[in-house]
């Protein structure tokens, strides 16, 4: 009887063993078939993006941030950990950028030709050009809270050119 105990005992240790492994993989969204490839992005500011946030490409899931470091010259340099098998633009470029409302920061994979045509954005792109194409150039968009700060500062200018004009008409 006391050696059945053992065994049983010895198994379900093993079998508490295998569990956390394998959920430590499954969290990790670790991808044991299928190679990763680490491409760097040179960009000037990153908002709120932060380790193991999303990359994305034509809004498919397809790798994470795996790291972020200080580089020179006031630069911010990215390491993107993104599957193999995906294919990649063939002038790839990275916009980082509020992926909700909640604060979640996703980096997006795009050809620059399909990138947005604000001119800010385009010379921010190319500002963060390195000849021979890598790291890949990178630039942010604008979060939420900044364009509500911006309208609110708008808005305010509105009321005083009317208070303005108003006093003037009076």
């Amino acid at each position: 009887m006391k050696r059945r105990n053992e065994f049983v005992v010895g198994l379900s240790v093993l079998i508490a063993v295998a569990v956390v492994i394998g959920g430590a993989i499954w969290l990790s969204e670790t991808d044991l078939g299928n190679p990763d490839i680490i491409q760097t992005v040179r960009i000037r500011e990153i908002g709120g993006l932060g380790v193991g946030a999303p990359v994305a490409l034509r809004g498919v899931k397809v790798g994470r941030v795996n790291a972020i470091r200080l580089a020179d010259n006031d630069w911010v340099e990215i390491d993107l950990k993104i599957r193999e098998d995906v294919g990649i633009p063939t002038r790839p470029v990275a916009i980082v950028a509020s992926g909700s409302l909640f604060g979640e920061w996703l980096v997006t994979v795009v050809d620059l030709d399909g990138a947005p045509q604000d001119p800010e954005l385009r010379a921010r792109l190319t500002e963060a050009r390195v000849p021979g194409g890598d790291p890949w150039p990178g630039a942010t968009l604008p979060d939420i809270g900044q364009l509500t700060q911006q309208a609110s500062r708008i808005a305010g200018d509105i009321g005083l050119i009317t208070n303005r004009v108003s006093g003037a008409l009076d």
